[in-house]
């Protein structure tokens, strides 16, 4: 069972950014950076320099998979930390299919979310203003949060529509877990089936 220590560390860190980000609309560095530090001593506690790497590898395609997503402003730099430390502490196979997991929840609900607001006119507009923005550019690796992000924040009808990514990061964990669990049961059940 200590193999999954890490991934109840990562829900943990989840529940802590969601409270806080629901709240504040925040997910804070002294929780983040931390965490980031913490995995990474940790993977190298329990396996050695093949934990960091896996570690680092974790780290890095989180911040890969949500840099762009960050640089059109769909989301804030501490989701993209929030990811990559959760990314340092389960390494990169669970950091990949929590990632891909949160990604598919947030679209989701996105669509939802647009579809409710503006209907698909709306939402092709939004595509089209992202696109944009990707291709200028305009965020590129900004500290500061996305303008859109901060007049979403301001109008309380478009307050409504944003969408808290750790939350998704945390039916994420979750999910990912639980695919986990019942996988090992299955293979113990089958297993003793064979050996009977």
């Amino acid at each position: 069972m200590v193999e999954y220590f890490p991934i109840f560390i990562a829900l943990l860190l989840c529940v802590i950014a969601a409270v806080t980000d629901v709240r504040s609309l925040k997910i804070y560095n002294k929780l983040t950076v931390p965490a980031l530090l913490l995995g990474l001593i940790f993977q190298v506690i329990l396996h050695g320099f093949d934990g960091f790497f896996d570690g680092i590898a974790g780290v890095l395609v989180a911040f890969a998979v949500l840099l762009v997503p960050f640089m059109i402003g769909a989301m804030g730099a501490g989701d993209v930390k929030l990811m990559s430390a959760l990314g340092a502490w389960v390494g990169i196979s669970f950091a990949s299919q929590i990632v891909l997991i949160a990604c598919l929840l947030t679209g989701a609900a996105s669509v939802i979310a647009l579809l409710r607001r503006g209907g698909l006119s709306a939402a092709w507009l939004n595509v089209k203003i992202n696109w944009f923005r990707l291709q200028t550019l305009q965020h590129h690796l900004v500290l500061d949060e996305p303008d859109e992000l901060r007049s979403m924040k301001v109008d309380a009808d478009r307050k409504a529509d944003l969408i808290p990514f750790s939350v998704m990061l945390l039916l994420a964990v979750v999910l990912v877990l639980l695919i986990h669990l019942q996988r090992e049961s299955a293979v113990t059940s089958l297993s003793y089936l064979l050996i009977k």
